[in-house]
């Protein structure tokens, strides 16, 4: 298989990402006592957490290939130990081999979640609780963005919450949000340069909680609709069913160990402060290896994209993002555009400059 002349590459992807003060792959679970075999058992739900995190399914034991490897949880601990808990509990705390188990998702070819592809996600979420609707950021329900937060570090995807400070004041009120205007949403979401953007309206029902979702991001949207016992039940379980969704748009294999290149010319470039912020933006694009400036002359510069698998994302993303935009190939763009005489493959001008 092509996969395996990948593994390098693929393990240099995940070497030690930090969200929220836990590592990718460590984990902590609440145990009763020391005994090995309630360690054993909470080895296994620890390994469940970082294959989640890895892979980005929400229930890894439901895969054939990933059941084996939860079955086999102790071959991956690199080291363990425990803290006191809340009530005088106990605190597993376990570090896994993040190779050894990186190098046995590649070799059952299951796609993987690269660090540089978990988008930064804003979530603007308004709970509804008799009547009253409030936004969750700054001082407003900790103990619900408590909830959240632990949800996106258990996930492994870097979450952000809005300050709620006299500028998101003036900008949005919790009534927009509620009435499902994306407009407002944006624009509030500007100033968190933000690469998503989760939506979630929460509210009692009986005895019971719902939640409805929208998640945005590079030009897509998703939306559903969950319910839960609890508030807290339904932002974990909400945030898990995005998260998902984000994974089974960034996750890759690489494709039959093909490698791609396109030449993309970027226009009205005037100075290394734009040519800076460029190259930056085009390296940050799905499934993007390497990018080489290849021509300069006249505010414009050729850059060389290299792809891991297709480029078809990366093309998405920058012509629906808002600091480039697309312009039409002519005759001008022809025989000048690199040193072996080729023609850049698509043609973009910078915003703003």
């Amino acid at each position: 298989m092509g996969y395996r002349k990948w593994l390098p590459l693929l393990l240099l992807l995940l070497p030690g990402l930090s969200l929220a003060g836990t590592g990718l792959f460590d984990a902590r679970m609440e145990v009763d006592s020391e005994s090995s075999a309630e360690r054993d058992e909470a080895t296994r739900d620890g390994l469940e957490t970082i294959l989640t995190r890895l892979t980005g399914r929400e229930n890894p034991g439901d895969d054939e290939a990933l059941a084996e490897v939860l079955d086999q949880a102790n071959r991956y601990v690199q080291q363990y130990g425990y803290d006191a808990g809340d009530d005088d509990g106990l605190l597993l705390r376990v570090r896994y081999d993040g190779r050894a188990l990186q190098r046995e998702l590649v070799e059952q070819e299951i796609p993987l979640w690269p660090r540089e592809q978990r988008p930064r996600t804003l979530a603007w979420v308004v709970v509804d609780q008799g009547g009253s609707r409030r936004i969750l950021g700054g001082d407003e329900s900790p103990d619900l963005q408590d909830a959240l937060r632990d949800a996106g570090a258990r996930t492994g995807l870097p979450l952000l919450f809005p300050l709620m400070d006299l500028e998101d004041q003036q900008a949005i009120r919790a009534s927009e949000i509620w009435g499902g205007f994306r407009e407002p949403v944006e624009s509030a979401s500007e100033r968190y340069d933000a690469d998503a953007v989760l939506v979630g309206r929460v509210s009692q029902r009986g005895q019971g909680w719902r939640g409805r979702w929208v998640l945005y991001w590079e030009g897509e949207s998703h939306s559903w609709t969950m319910d839960d016992d609890s508030a807290p039940g339904v932002l974990d379980v909400g945030l898990e069913i995005g998260m998902t969704r984000l994974a089974e748009y960034y996750a890759v294999i690489p494709e039959d160990g093909e490698v791609g290149r396109l030449t993309v010319r970027v226009r009205d470039i005037g100075g290394l402060d734009s040519y800076g912020r460029v190259e930056r933006y085009l390296r940050d694009l799905s499934g993007v290896e390497a990018v080489d400036a290849v021509r300069m002359g006249g505010g414009a510069v050729d850059f060389r994209l290299t792809f891991q698998g297709l480029p078809e994302r990366a093309l998405q993303r920058m012509r629906s993002g808002s600091l480039l935009a697309e312009q039409e190939l002519d005759e001008g763009d022809g025989p000048d555009a690199d040193e072996d005489g080729s023609r850049p493959d698509y043609i973009f001008r910078l915003n703003g400059s």
